[in-house]
């Protein structure tokens, strides 16, 4: 049976200095050294609550949010080199998970939720034309190709709403061929994510302002 083992954030820091005589001495940045969070931990589209990456080049983004490494292979790096400590966020991911590996997991795997999270989504339509505040707040709202469809004045409109309920750090993905540029300032792009807003701050709505809010335990994502 899979499980996870450990759950390992970091920043991004500076080691070394730029007069440094030795190569590998020269400053470099880095978020490889990850030390560990205990307790359950908020996963957002851009990765871990505390987590970062010093060049989004390469690691990090939508694509890369979360890095795991089993631990299964431990055994065989000890042997390797015997003087190192081998344990979660060895290889700087950030989920050390064991039960898992190469030989195990394929392309094309389908994976099942615990019934216990599969029990905190709720399934139900909304009319996007009408008044959707009793939906509460949104960590993430996906609403991939459905705005295209839409007339400006219904975008706009859309939009506004749309932030209201959504969360002050919270995401709003959009369909590749729309955008909220040009239409609001609701919202405002994600430098290097295409089709990821989120709300302008200057917009933002105070959650006690949005009616039928309800409780935080009635987050969820829309789709």
């Amino acid at each position: 049976m899979p499980q996870l083992l450990s759950i390992q954030v970091a920043q991004p820091q500076t080691y070394g200095h730029d007069d440094a005589s030795i190569e590998h001495d020269k400053q470099w940045t880095t978020a490889f050294f990850k030390q560990p969070v205990t307790g359950p931990q908020r996963v957002g589209p851009l990765g871990i609550d505390g987590d970062g990456q010093a060049d989004l080049r390469f690691h990090g983004g939508v694509d890369k949010a979360v890095l795991a490494y089993s631990a299964d292979h431990f055994p065989l790096w000890k042997n390797e080199f015997p003087d190192i400590a081998w344990s979660g966020g060895a290889f700087g991911e950030n989920l050390t998970i064991t039960g898992l590996a190469e030989s195990t997991v394929c392309i094309g795997d389908v994976w099942q939720l615990n019934p216990d999270i599969r029990s905190m989504v709720r399934y139900q339509q909304a009319n996007l034309l009408q008044d959707f505040s009793y939906l509460g707040i949104f960590d993430i709202i996906f609403c991939r190709n459905v705005l295209i469809y839409f007339d400006q004045p219904t975008k706009i409109d859309v939009f506004g709403r749309m932030q209201k309920i959504t969360e002050p750090d919270g995401y709003l993905f959009l369909g590749a061929a729309e955008t909220v540029i040009g239409l609001t300032d609701a919202y405002r792009a994600c430098p290097d994510l295409r089709g990821v807003y989120v709300p302008n701050p200057l917009r933002t709505a105070s959650p006690s302002l949005v009616p039928g809010l309800g409780t935080l335990a009635q987050k969820t994502v829309a789709r």
